[in-house]
């Protein structure tokens, strides 16, 4: 429309020039000035064949439209928006009337950070980023309906209001262990939302999670306090072991002990019975005599009467042969 109206106004100025340097023209040549007046009536038809031209090349150009790749055309007409987008590509409108307006149908970003809250009320600082495009079947409607900010206008309604119904559904302590869970829920939820206005969302990343502050330490000191303990846990099986390791030794220690008294008893009955099994009465009464000195023992008692001992009479007799 606007080109249109462009060579609307060149035509007109070339048809003002055109009577005003044939006025001009007129004056000259009443005034015996001829060769002036026909540079002058020259010009008005050039000035004049100028705006022609120039408005019939706009008006040719304006049926041809090109929509660069990634892009969608619009067209508008006083106000009316066509139903029937303009592919990529050269197109042929033959109404010059119409303006064109491009929209971008390519993947873009929309990345922002909210403040939820968890099931248990405490505060939850997500940075989210979505991927998503505009359907080119639907930029008609959403150009008619929404505008050129589809962005401002609907995903920044959307992205916060489906972040808060899914982290209320868990406690503090679970959104990060369920962060994935939430991630799909919030897809979903916001593909079917976006669904509705002409959008197709591609991806969406729950870039960061934070905490309150306040309760960021509490887990911090918790996790302290938990490796403390675990680490006390280890050192007391540590301690526990080597007492235990220490125990066993001693026992087997012990049982060494038992086991070699043991092997000496066993010995020292063993070499006693042998002694016992070669000392027969004769061997002890022989080697008594052996070490006897022939004398009498003599024992002081109440009486002028020595005791009298009994010696077997081979012995005596073996006795006094060696001698």
């Amino acid at each position: 429309m606007a080109k249109f109206i462009f060579a609307g106004v060149i035509l007109i100025l070339g048809v003002i020039i055109n009577q005003v340097l044939k006025r001009m023209a007129d004056g000259v040549a009443t005034g015996r000035r001829p060769e002036l007046a026909r540079i002058l009536i020259i010009g008005s038809h050039v000035s004049l064949a100028l705006g022609v031209l120039v408005a019939a090349v706009i008006v040719v150009t304006s049926i041809f439209v090109v929509i660069p790749a990634g892009q969608v055309g619009v067209k508008v007409l006083f106000g009316n928006v066509d139903p029937k987008p303009l592919s990529q590509g050269l197109n042929i409108i033959w109404n010059p009337l119409y303006d064109v307006v491009k929209m971008d149908t390519r993947v873009v970003k929309f990345q922002e950070k909210y403040d939820a809250a968890s099931k248990d009320q405490q505060v939850v600082h997500v940075m989210m980023a979505l991927n998503l495009r505009l359907i080119p079947e639907s930029a008609p409607e959403v150009y008619r309906g929404i505008g050129l900010n589809y962005l401002g206008v609907i995903v920044a309604a959307a992205a916060p209001e489906v972040l808060k119904a899914n982290t209320a559904k868990h406690n503090v302590a679970e959104i990060l262990q369920q962060r994935q869970l939430i991630k799909i829920d919030v897809q979903k939820g916001l593909t079917e939302w976006l669904a509705r206005y002409g959008l197709e969302l591609k991806e969406v990343s729950l870039a960061e999670i934070r905490f309150d502050k306040k309760y960021e330490e509490a887990v911090e000191n918790a996790q302290i306090a938990e490796r403390n303990s675990v680490a006390a846990d280890w050192n007391a099986k540590a301690k526990i072991a080597t007492l235990r390791g220490d125990g066993e030794a001693e026992l087997e220690r012990a049982k060494g002990e038992v086991a070699a008294k043991r092997l000496r008893g066993d010995a020292d009955e063993y070499y006693n019975n042998k002694i016992s099994v070669s000392l027969r009465p004769i061997v002890i009464q022989q080697q008594y005599l052996n070490k006897w000195d022939g004398k009498l023992p003599q024992f002081m008692t109440g009486s002028s009467q020595g005791p009298l001992i009994m010696l077997p009479g081979n012995l005596l007799q073996e006795k006094q042969d060696k001698k």
